[in-house]
């Protein structure tokens, strides 16, 4: 019984991750209602309020976060201080994924590739991102 169990939950995990390694295929009940949520206004204001209050909670109380939000961080402390809700709300209504084009997104992809050994870091030849905060593990 234990090992149908551990059967069903590799297969779980790789659904999973073949799904985020394809943006192609067909967004899942969650994402798509999340999508929905982000196209009301109000919803995706309040969202990114609180999403950019978490991470200034975070970073000063220097607590570990998920890699997915700590590129997040990083990309929005390039940002003006004023400015940071504007384009966080931009990018979750998907104003900002219009503009991109085809090249930016491999360059994108390219910057965020990992080592595949337990250590993790990124891969060689990468320069340091400046101002790194500790991933999970």
């Amino acid at each position: 019984m234990a090992r149908l169990r551990a059967d069903a939950a590799k297969r779980a995990a790789d659904k999973v991750a073949e799904r985020r390694a394809d943006p192609d295929k067909p967004l899942n009940r969650r994402q798509r209602l999340f999508r929905r949520f982000m196209q009301v206004g109000p919803m995706r204001r309040l969202y990114a309020r609180r999403l950019l209050r978490y991470l200034d909670k975070s970073r000063a109380k220097g607590r570990v976060i998920p890699n997915q939000l700590a590129d997040l961080d990083d990309y929005l402390s390039r940002v003006p201080v004023k400015q940071r809700r504007d384009v966080l709300e931009a990018s979750l209504s998907g104003e900002l994924e219009a503009n991109v084009g085809r090249d930016l997104r491999r360059a994108a992809s390219r910057q965020n590739r990992q080592k595949g050994r337990p250590g993790g870091g990124q891969r060689p030849g990468m320069p340091p991102i400046p101002g790194a905060r500790p991933r999970p593990q």
